[in-house]
């Protein structure tokens, strides 16, 4: 398909994927022309308008659509193999900069939907070991090439379990630093129950990009975040999210914690109400995501369509409040709503390559977990058929070719003909790798959940063209507009 026509709220919309453009069409005829153009010869299409449109005449259809084709719409691209082949050679080529150390493949939390607990990562209950977390970080030296600024993402399981060990790895990455003149900064993404006093000044001291996950109010976590034990988690991890944001925001120089709660669908409807709620307790950075189960995975607490579009009109009510305050030259004091405004923007500026690779996947990530074993991403560890090297031997160059071929190939195989290919860049490699090391197809959930995104940020878009165009300049180039 080489266009779309869409309603959404109280606009018709046109994106047009050759020309990259995104119009209001501002009258049904018009619309129903565009929608009925791409499927049938003019002869047939007068047909189809002719039974919705009575009168109409055959130069009116020829009058709507000969202007946009003369200008360049309508046309689809065919996948660009040349292309394909260049991102392939790039991906291969590239000097990554960071590095995620799985430094504990265990813990203390059982949460409901972890996919570290469905791949079994995190029933080896290990710890890496120094020499493992030294020969990573002298293995991402090696392969870094010119690249200066280095960073260290400490994961699990819960990172914090080997808190010992992180400390040592900062420890040698400082000693390293002036020896080799590359700069270290470092991440970790923790379950906040080990957030101690002692812990949290160091995190502020060393610099700390922090994501903390807290999935919204007491009852809601408890649920779903509980001990192994079986005891309620909320009050300490929330009492140290908080302590720690405190530090975070009197450090001027350090960038606010980013607070993350997952959603399942049986909280789907809760959206606003646990941004709100995060907003109110000083969080300057928080994120929400819905769990989109990997396919194949026993996945009754992932979303299902019912969830997903009660998930998708609480998001839209918040987009309207955003553009309604915008309109009237208000600020948004949320800061989810704000990330997820600019997220939507971004997605309507992009140019990918039809590729299927839209994240650092194996290319400016890779993770290591206890045992030395490199993975493309964070998600990975525990599924052995997507093992790409290890850091005692280096990555393996011919399986993560393999990989990318397989990516790449099933995009070419099963996104070729959407008419969001270009803005989406395909699915979650991981949502799509299966146990046995294959790539499968995306399911309908994922790439609805997508293209409605893509319409949420078209409908912003022409909101503001309309309304106020200047308070596009911060988000979008102008050029998008008709």
């Amino acid at each position: 398909m080489s266009y779309k026509v869409f309603e959404f709220k109280d606009k018709k919309i046109l994106y047009d994927l050759n020309t990259d453009s995104i119009i209001q069409v501002d009258d049904k005829l018009t619309y129903d022309i565009l929608k009925f153009a791409g499927k049938y010869d003019i002869v047939d299409l007068y047909k189809q308008i002719s039974r919705k449109h009575a009168g109409v005449k055959e130069s009116k259809i020829v009058e709507t659509i000969k202007p946009l084709k003369d200008a360049g719409f309508f046309i689809s691209p065919p996948p660009n193999f040349s292309q394909l082949k260049n991102l392939k050679q790039k991906l291969m080529r590239h000097r990554p900069s960071k590095i995620q150390l799985c430094v504990t493949q265990g813990c203390n939390l059982a949460c409901i939907y972890c996919y570290a607990e469905e791949s079994g990562s995190n029933a080896k209950n290990q710890l890496m070991s120094f020499e493992t977390a030294k020969q990573s970080v002298d293995y991402l030296v090696r392969i870094s090439g010119s690249q200066k600024n280095l960073s260290i993402q400490f994961f699990g399981g819960e990172p914090l379990m080997n808190f010992e060990l992180i400390k040592k790895v900062v420890e040698y990455t400082n000693s390293l630093s002036k020896k080799i003149k590359k700069n270290f900064h470092y991440g970790i993404s923790t379950n906040c129950t080990l957030l101690t006093e002692e812990v949290q000044n160091y995190l502020v001291e060393n610099r700390f990009g922090i994501l903390v996950s807290v999935d919204g109010d007491e009852e809601i976590h408890n649920r779903q975040r509980p001990f192994r034990d079986g005891r309620d988690s909320y009050k300490i991890v929330i009492k140290n999210a908080i302590a720690l944001n405190e530090k975070y925001l009197k450090e001027k120089r350090l960038t606010p914690p980013r607070i993350r709660a997952n959603i399942i669908n049986g909280n789907a409807n809760r959206l606003a109400e646990i941004t709100d709620s995060f907003a109110d307790l000083g969080f300057k950075a928080i994120g929400i995501a819905p769990i989109m189960e990997r396919l194949g995975d026993n996945a009754p607490l992932g979303m299902d369509d019912e969830a997903l579009d009660k998930w998708n009109k609480q998001a839209d009510d918040q987009f309207c409040y955003w553009l309604d305050r915008t309109e009237k030259g208000k600020e948004v004091k949320n800061a989810y709503i704000k990330r997820e405004v600019q997220r939507r923007f971004d997605m309507l500026k992009s140019k990918r390559i039809f590729g299927g690779v839209r994240c650092g996947v194996g290319r400016n990530v890779n993770t290591v977990d206890v045992d030395g074993n490199i993975y493309p991403c964070h998600r990975y560890p525990g599924m052995d058929k997507y093992i790409i090297g290890n850091v005692y031997t280096g990555l393996n160059r011919e399986k993560i070719s393999s990989y990318y071929d397989d990516i790449m190939n099933n995009m070419l195989k099963n996104c070729s003909t959407c008419w969001l290919r270009f803005k989406c860049g395909g699915p979650c490699p991981w949502q799509v790798s299966a146990e046995e090391g294959n790539i499968c197809p995306s399911d309908k959930l994922s790439c609805d959940d997508r293209k409605h995104s893509f319409k949420q940020g078209a409908y912003m878009y022409v909101h503001l063209s309309q309304r106020k165009p200047e308070a596009l300049e911060r988000y979008i180039k102008k050029e998008l507009v008709d």
